[in-house]
């Protein structure tokens, strides 16, 4: 059987797992294609560390937060301070996901994620 006779299911499931037939898989195409449909790029995190508790959730979901033990709140590593205390980044390609995970576990909503066009989507 070749790359052609084998269902779309089937050539997805083979680069989940790593196989590969040596051909172009078009199934990775197409999910590559929808996964940037779903996550647009230039997303953006607004951070209010004024509003931060410090349970360090957001630590735990996405690297580009750290605990700072010292004032008992997050740090958002890379950040520009934008107003007093609130501080935003651009997301970096294929860590959109792990922003939004973020930004829905701070028990206190000190974060924020907007898409390209500047919509708050979490």
């Amino acid at each position: 059987m070749d790359a052609f006779e084998t269902t779309s299911r089937q050539r997805l499931h083979r680069s989940a797992i790593g196989h590969s037939s040596g051909s172009v898989d078009l199934s990775y195409a197409v999910a590559s294609a929808l996964y940037r449909l779903v996550e647009p790029e230039g997303m953006r995190v607004k951070f209010d560390r004024d509003t931060c508790v410090g349970m360090y959730q957001c630590v735990a979901e996405w690297d580009a937060f750290e605990k700072n033990l010292n004032d008992g709140k997050a740090d958002l590593k890379g950040s520009e301070e934008e107003e007093d205390d609130v501080f935003v980044v651009d997301v970096p390609d294929g860590e959109e996901f792990d922003a939004k995970f973020a930004a829905r576990v701070c028990p206190v909503d000190a974060i924020e994620v907007y898409d390209d066009d500047g919509e708050q989507v979490v």
